[in-house]
């Protein structure tokens, strides 16, 4: 991953900038082998998180908020599933991101646990194909790196910069214009985390965490609508651009089990949750993601068999 351009410091030196570019978003790069692997493999782990998490109470309580936000009734609305439950059942994107964020972060954080699970609602929601799923988590993988390099931030902290780099992949998921991805991205860089904090319980991190998914999809929202209420900071050039290498997204395997460890967690830990028929159909599915069409992915979501799943009702006692 290259940055070509690279802005001046007062001494004249020049000095990298934290900020990629929204056109390296518009790359077309194909993806390495490796890169694609360890995705499927972080996509793999996030559904065994998220279901061995699905009758604990935050979750069913985030599920249950999400249901009662169901898709959006318009012909390019396909809305998103939610994991565990049937995939007839579809809701609003952004409510999607939110309950599926929370799930997969339900155990100690894995790389990009933050960033997949809106990635794939709003790709399901936007008639997306496995393949542009694919390309879209590695560009905001690579795009957080580069901005946690840049800010010279240890890598226990890249999470502060989830919200740009999850704008960066949707602007690539739904080629976006650069100026629109721009200025989702400098909006999504308002909101500060504070995840790494440690007096902050891991319960809450995981909220502010899936909260922000959801914020950062209605920013993107706002900014395809024409919202350009802040002023880009000169830093973020429109003729720089972005190299992808297999680098950032082949760094997610040090992370993430590979593939056979990956499948015998899935299939051990969601043994009593899944039929074996579901539990054979989504590995199917999933590995062959590069390959899968728009109505392939709105079933890449493990169905649970279990008769009364919490949360899987709207059932009045908050809000909505």
């Amino acid at each position: 991953m290259q940055n070509t351009q690279h802005n001046r410091t007062q001494s004249g030196e020049p000095q990298k900038s934290r900020w990629p570019s929204a056109a390296g978003a518009k790359s077309g790069t194909p993806l390495s082998s490796q890169s694609a692997d360890a995705i499927i493999n972080q996509l793999i782990h996030i559904a065994t998180v998220a279901l061995s998490a699905i009758e604990q109470n935050d979750i069913s309580n985030a599920r249950a908020m999400a249901l009662a936000h169901p898709k959006a009734r318009h012909p390019r609305s396909y809305g998103a599933t939610l994991f565990g439950l049937s995939n007839n059942i579809k809701v609003s994107v952004e409510w999607a991101a939110w309950a599926n964020t929370l799930a997969a972060g339900a155990e100690v954080e894995c790389d990009n646990t933050d960033l997949i699970p809106a990635l794939l609602a709003v790709a399901q929601h936007s008639g997306c194909e496995g393949a542009a799923l694919l390309q879209s988590t590695c560009t905001a993988i690579e795009t957080r790196q580069m901005m946690t390099e840049a800010a010279g931030l240890p890598a226990e902290q890249a999470v502060s910069y989830q919200a740009p780099a999850l704008a960066a992949g949707i602007g690539q998921l739904m080629q976006l214009p650069a100026a629109t991805v721009r200025q989702a991205m400098y909006q999504a860089s308002q909101i500060k985390l504070i995840t790494h904090a440690s007096n902050y319980p891991s319960e809450w991190r995981r909220y502010v965490v899936a909260q922000t998914a959801k914020t950062t999809i209605e920013i993107v929202d706002r900014c395809m609508r024409g919202d350009n209420l802040l002023p880009v900071a000169q830093e973020v050039e429109p003729q720089t651009t972005m190299q992808f290498s297999t680098t950032a997204c082949a760094a997610v395997d040090i992370t993430a089990s590979s593939r056979d460890n990956s499948i015998q967690q899935f299939m051990s830990r969601t043994e009593n949750l899944l039929s074996p028929h579901e539990q054979q159909r989504f590995l199917s599915l999933v590995q062959r993601l590069n390959s899968l069409s728009h109505k392939e992915l709105l079933t890449l979501n493990p169905q649970a068999d279990i008769a009364a799943i919490p949360g899987s009702d709207v059932d009045g006692r908050g809000i909505f």
